[in-house]
């Protein structure tokens, strides 16, 4: 039994790293071959200590499209009808997201990176030796 949780943390703690290396990916291509344009705040999903806005946005031919956004906010910080930049993916708009609050997004991913060491380490120290 102690080895099948020593290889769920560690599945933990390689998953997590992979899926922000993903999101983190995004950036770069976005900031490469994004379009810019101006969204809006529709939609506030509420959790226990933090918001994440929902965001709408129209792409070049007009389409709406709508994100929620990976960069969290304080409780009640977000009004619905908020104006926010958007960078998104012309060839695939579902690839968008919030421009701005650099030390949100920054604070959201390191806060995750800890989680995913923390569940590598805890695997690795529950392995047999």
């Amino acid at each position: 039994m102690l080895t099948v949780g020593a290889l769920v943390f560690l599945a933990i703690g390689i998953a997590v790293p992979a899926v922000l290396l993903m999101k983190l990916w995004r950036d770069p291509f976005l900031r490469r071959r994004g379009v810019t344009t101006e969204g809006q705040v529709v939609a506030v999903s509420t959790g226990d200590d933090s918001d994440w806005p929902i965001i709408a946005f129209r792409d070049a031919r007009g389409r709406a499209h709508q994100f929620r956004s990976d960069a969290p906010c304080a409780s009640g910080s977000l009004r619905v009808g908020a104006a926010v930049g958007v960078r998104y993916d012309p060839a695939d708009p579902r690839r968008a997201r919030e421009r701005g609050r650099p030390a949100a997004r920054a604070i959201h991913f390191a806060s995750w990176l800890f989680i995913g060491t923390t569940c590598a380490v805890i695997g690795a120290m529950l392995l047999p030796i």
